[in-house]
């Protein structure tokens, strides 16, 4: 049975738990809790969720097994509209879901049905990540911005016209793609105590304890436990 939400609800399976990250991408969800777990839910088409198979839509939230190398994800989470990514605690990007134009920063267009390393330089620490439509950035403990992906109406910050499916590279206006970018300091921040969010235009000011959702229930996208 599709069903509509009007208004957001909670989400039944996540009474009791507390929440520090959500995302939703085209027609599946994704939630972070406190103990480091991820979970998704909705459609699995390209392997969007992560969980193995890109078949069997979640209509309840899953958690999603973290890689070996990957003990636990930090509150650091972001969904496309068929690809997500995450940092776990040791900022480490893992992507997963449609490959296409390269938005996982794995080298080439496959598909991935779980979560897969970002290989990045060894001393780069990732604090955010965020997500477009077929594009991909990434945001480094130094400062820099990474991205890849479909670049076809510039959204990745770089004068080029193929699709940069190789590396994550430093968004910039050049064409050369090692140069890099630090992102500015806005006025009136305070670098000591900057906080990353990875929800473009979002900014939270205190952590979720509830998780709730609303909208279109195909797939199950709203977490309630009908789709189709």
């Amino acid at each position: 049975v599709v069903k509509t939400v009007l208004s957001p609800q909670n989400v039944p399976v996540f009474a009791g738990r507390r929440f520090l990250a959500v995302a939703a991408g085209e027609d599946f969800s994704l939630a972070i809790d406190d103990q480091g777990t991820l979970w998704s839910w909705g459609c699995a088409h390209h392997g969007r969720l992560g969980l193995g198979d890109d078949r069997r839509h979640r209509p309840s939230p899953t958690p999603v097994s973290p890689p070996a190398n990957a003990i636990l994800f930090a509150p650091k989470v972001a969904a496309g509209r068929r690809h997500a990514l995450a940092v776990s605690t040791e900022g480490q990007v893992y992507s997963w879901g449609c490959g296409a134009d390269g938005a996982l920063g794995t080298g080439d267009w496959e598909a991935c049905v779980t979560p897969v390393l970002v290989v990045l330089d060894p001393a780069t620490s990732v604090v955010c990540v965020a997500a477009g439509a077929s594009h991909s950035l990434v945001l480094t403990r130094g400062g820099q911005v990474l991205s890849c992906g479909d670049n076809s109406r510039g959204q990745l910050g770089r004068r080029i016209d193929a699709d940069l499916h190789g590396t994550l590279g430093s968004a910039h206006t050049a064409a050369a793609a090692t140069t890099t970018a630090t992102v500015p300091h806005y006025a009136g921040s305070n670098p000591r105590h900057r906080d990353f969010h990875s929800t473009i235009g979002v900014h939270p000011t205190s952590v979720l304890h509830r998780t709730v959702s609303g909208g279109y229930g195909g797939s199950a996208a709203a977490g309630e436990g009908e789709g189709e």
